[in-house]
């Protein structure tokens, strides 16, 4: 979960100063250990779910119809023609956030250089025509 993100380390076995300790598979240290990772799996499914139970109760005004012949000429001054993956995501995305009144909540996957900064800056042009705010989180590092 993001809440407990800080506890994100790499982690090095030659430089750490407390060693892991192992044990038997047949011991009652495994079984304590499996025992509990059982039960924090369970614990984060339920908060999964519950999650996902409280986004399906909310609702938005969908984006109006009107603003998108403004995205359509924004669409025009990319200079790739997109690939048939991103013409389904490009329409994914619209059918969210103009024809549904539930907040999207959509993850877009791919290769490098495969134009998901497209998609997402379509979806932010698509906000802002709305009079809505939007920001974008990029990578900084060099790929």
């Amino acid at each position: 979960p993001v809440d407990r993100a800080y506890r994100l380390s790499r982690y090095r076995a030659g430089d750490s100063v407390v060693k892991p300790k192992l044990s038997r598979v047949k011991g009652e240290a495994w079984a304590k250990a499996k025992q509990k990772v059982e039960e924090n799996t369970l614990q984060l499914a339920q908060d999964v779910l519950a999650l996902y139970a409280t986004r399906e109760t909310l609702s938005r005004q969908p984006f109006d119809p009107i603003f998108e012949a403004k995205v359509k000429n924004f669409e025009q001054t990319f200079p790739f023609e997109p690939t048939p993956d991103q013409k389904t995501c490009f329409e994914h995305v619209e059918n969210d956030m103009v024809w549904r009144n539930r907040p999207m909540d959509r993850l877009c996957c791919g290769d490098v250089g495969f134009g998901k900064t497209e998609v997402a800056l379509r979806a932010l042009y698509r906000t802002v025509a709305n009079g809505k705010q939007a920001a974008l989180l990029a990578p900084t590092g060099v790929l």
